[in-house]
């Protein structure tokens, strides 16, 4: 996400301040007790159930040290059979798309931390977790194991700000690879994920796109996806290049239309495109309220950026480091009141008392500015 460099500052830190917490990692907060287990479940309990067990043990395998072994929860036939029910070309290129599904999944969590389940709705599990630092919401799509019917297996995913599922990226890809090599699609994607490609390659590339292409939701997203670093430094009339094609926002590039609005700095338009991503997805989605949080931070809204941050933890109590993350964030803006009331909710849920050594990676000034005030001994 485009706030990744907002987390540059925790690297270090934040790991050494978890060890603090250890039993309060992010746990599932989805109205359900946690007796569910994957190995549990029977023949009668219902698919509903199984989603959740499914769900919880995701999450517990994702949060383990060898997580590139986890994406095997996927089976190859359920999932080349769920490709081809989808888009009936991929028969020619099944080994590739399941291939590239995984790869491509493995390559997506290998970076992550703070797994937690958030919930079902249809054959869809919301998960929360955290990339490089960034708050977001992935959504693992799940279907019956054709090997195994009592079971669920993995056969699609995306992040709820993408605008198209991994399996219509695979299958554009596979289904359009000669006419995306001729036009040189793959070769600035390759630019890209070796960070030699330019911002203005990118936007020269993209205005040369014949027209299809230029409105292609898979192309967009893709492209988007891989310059968020650079988009930092793109101009607003170097952005609208990239949303000429795109149609007025509505709930499917809700989160094409949110970069953009972020980028822009129209906070309001935004918050509207946040407001189809919820509705969309009828979810509870407390990384995608924390992101909010923090980017309302960016924008000065401190008293938004705290409803979304009550929101996040509401939905999800025991998330750890949704509460390091806002306080720390909070101190770097040199807000020190809203910080002592989020650092005494952190000390009162985790039962902890933080001193000046865990503020290590901060401006020394602004912690020793913080500790002074009367605020950071506010107690509950």
């Amino acid at each position: 996400m485009l706030i990744m460099n907002s987390f540059n500052i925790f690297s270090g830190m934040f790991l050494s301040f978890i060890m603090l917490l250890v039993g309060c990692q992010s746990t599932p907060s989805v109205g359900e007790k946690r007796n569910l287990d994957s190995s549990e479940m029977t023949a009668t309990s219902s698919d509903y159930e199984k989603k959740i067990a499914f769900g919880y043990t995701l999450a517990d395998r994702l949060n383990s040290v060898s997580k590139e072994n986890n994406v095997y929860e996927i089976d190859r036939v359920t999932l080349e059979n769920y490709g081809v029910s989808k888009e009936p070309e991929l028969h020619d290129f099944l080994k590739s798309y399941s291939a590239g599904m995984i790869l491509r999944l493995k390559n997506t969590v290998k970076d992550s931390d703070y797994w937690s389940f958030n919930g079902v709705r249809g054959d869809d599990l919301y998960f929360s977790a955290m990339f490089g630092g960034a708050p977001v919401t992935m959504i693992f799509k799940v279907a019956k194991n054709v090997r195994s019917m009592s079971k669920f297996s993995i056969v699609d995913y995306k992040l709820v700000t993408h605008s198209v599922w991994t399996s219509n990226v695979l299958s554009t890809y596979l289904i359009e690879r000669d006419a995306l090599k001729e036009i040189g699609y793959f070769s600035i994607i390759k630019k890209l994920t070796s960070g030699t490609a330019s911002l203005n390659d990118v936007l020269e590339f993209q205005k040369g796109l014949p027209k299809r292409y230029q409105r292609h939701l898979v192309i967009l997203n893709e492209l988007l996806s891989l310059i968020t670093v650079e988009f930092l430094d793109a101009t607003n009339d170097e952005l609208s290049s990239f949303y000429d094609g795109l149609s007025a926002p509505n709930h499917i590039n809700a989160g094409l239309w949110f970069t953009y609005f972020y980028k822009s700095g129209d906070f309001d338009s935004m918050g509207r495109m946040a407001d189809f991503i919820v509705a969309e997805h009828s979810q509870s989605l407390p990384n995608f309220k924390f992101l909010q949080a923090i980017i309302a931070l960016e924008f000065d809204k401190v008293e938004y950026g705290t409803e979304m941050f009550m929101e996040a933890i509401r939905l999800n109590p025991n998330a750890s480091e949704l509460y390091f993350t806002f306080l720390f964030l909070l101190i770097e803006k040199e807000r020190f009141e809203k910080a002592g009331y989020i650092m005494a909710a952190m000390n009162k849920q985790f039962n902890i008392e933080l001193s000046k050594e865990d503020f290590e990676g901060l401006s020394p000034d602004k912690v020793d500015a913080f500790i002074t005030t009367e605020a950071s001994r506010t107690t509950y």
